[in-house]
């Protein structure tokens, strides 16, 4: 059987979620050493036809409670997603090692 066209629920254009994004770090301690690794942080990331083109600062505040635990509940969606990288490589998906 067809779909009817009313039947196809289309896509939007342009749209944004949250997603967790890692970027690498470097740092050099008091004896010397330089610690190399990847912090994770959820930001807003921008899509256009579906493809993320770009993304925001990473924030936590609302301006209600009821706004918080909405940002709270797209949070946790984040986390379900497959992580993004938050620098240059953006929007390559990053892989651990054991992936």
């Amino acid at each position: 059987m067809m779909k009817k066209k009313t039947d196809i629920k289309a896509e939007p254009k342009s749209y944004w979620n949250f997603r967790v994004l890692a970027d690498p770090y470097m740092n050099k301690s008091n004896n010397g050493t330089i610690n190399e690794g990847v912090m994770f942080r959820i930001a807003e990331v921008f899509y256009s036809d579906g493809v993320p083109n770009g993304h925001g600062v990473s924030t936590f505040s609302a301006e209600t409670i009821d706004n918080l635990l909405w940002m709270t509940e797209r949070y946790t969606e984040a986390i379900s997603k497959p992580v993004l990288w938050g620098d240059s490589r953006f929007p390559l998906e990053y892989k651990t090692e054991e992936e």
